[in-house]
């Protein structure tokens, strides 16, 4: 990584500590959107396992079950309760957006995640939402204010809706959009594309040189809004939680990328993914001990 304050080397990045006990929620309200809700956890927690955090992914109206990955925990939203956190459960991290589909559901969701005291990353159409929704944009401004941390992992044409601006803007200053995603909102934004830029509220930015083209497949957004959440239910803060994710994330590309199989980057399925971030995480941690 690249960052106006220095680098992040591989030696830092060995250097994070992770919390066991962690619980990661991610939440999909649509019923025909069904990747999603394997991709978004398993985008961490089965690339990590056991040794940084647990992870339930939450579904609704109905919960789903995984035959081939049954470690992963279902269950159904509540999304009439009162308190959100009987809603979404006692989740350390919250991802929402990736499958999420819109409607009353999903703005219900959307409400819902947006006031839990959890650490929660936007994604896919949950930034959608809150862009198309004056209320919903509040509420992500008041998590600033009240002290929660919130991520948002736009690409180009979400940042550009949020800011309401046209992507082509956005991505003639990559940099600047996202700086000023950051201050409008108070979350620590994303911004995804060759390069990605991860900014701050307080000015702080860093670009990520890790990945390339063979991650330029639909899919591998949720996985990095997974692996980003899962970091932060770890208890990485959130700046420390985004520049690993990107870094892990564009690492596992590269890492896919070196195979004989898919170094030509065609046909790459979004799920071959998280076993690449769970071997270089894995390798990270053999280094440092």
């Amino acid at each position: 990584l690249d960052a106006s304050e220095g680098s992040t080397t591989t030696a830092e990045a060995r250097a994070y500590t992770y919390d066991a006990d962690g619980r990661l929620v991610n939440a999909l309200t649509s019923t025909t959107v069904n990747g999603a809700v394997t991709r978004v956890p398993y985008g961490y927690s089965y690339a990590a396992q056991s040794s940084t955090c647990g992870a339930r992914a939450a579904s609704y109206p109905k919960a789903g079950a995984d035959a081939l990955r049954p470690e992963l925990m279902t269950r159904q939203l509540d999304l009439d309760a009162e308190a959100p956190e009987r809603a979404l459960g006692g989740a350390t991290a919250i991802v929402i957006g990736c499958g999420l589909g819109s409607g009353a559901d999903a703005t219900r969701a959307l409400e819902q995640a947006l006031s839990h005291p959890a650490a929660l990353v936007l994604d896919a159409d949950g930034l959608n939402g809150v862009a198309a929704s004056p209320g919903l944009h509040a509420r992500l401004t008041a998590r600033a204010a009240a002290g929660r941390v919130s991520v948002l992992t736009p690409h180009p044409l979400e940042a550009a809706r949020l800011l309401g601006t046209e992507a082509r803007e956005v991505q003639r200053d990559r940099l600047a959009a996202a700086h000023a995603l950051a201050v409008g909102t108070g979350a620590c934004v994303v911004l995804k594309g060759a390069g990605s830029v991860i900014a701050l509220p307080d000015g702080r930015w860093w670009i990520n040189r890790s990945g390339g083209p063979i991650l330029s497949v639909a899919g591998t957004g949720d996985v990095l809004a997974g692996a980003i959440g899962g970091l932060l239910a770890a208890g990485l803060a959130a700046a420390d939680a985004a520049r690993l994710g990107a870094w892990l994330h564009g690492a596992a590309g590269d890492r896919l990328a070196s195979h004989p199989d898919w170094g030509a980057s065609i046909g790459l399925p979004a799920s071959r993914l998280p076993a690449a971030i769970r071997a270089c995480l894995n390798r990270l941690g053999a280094d440092r001990s």
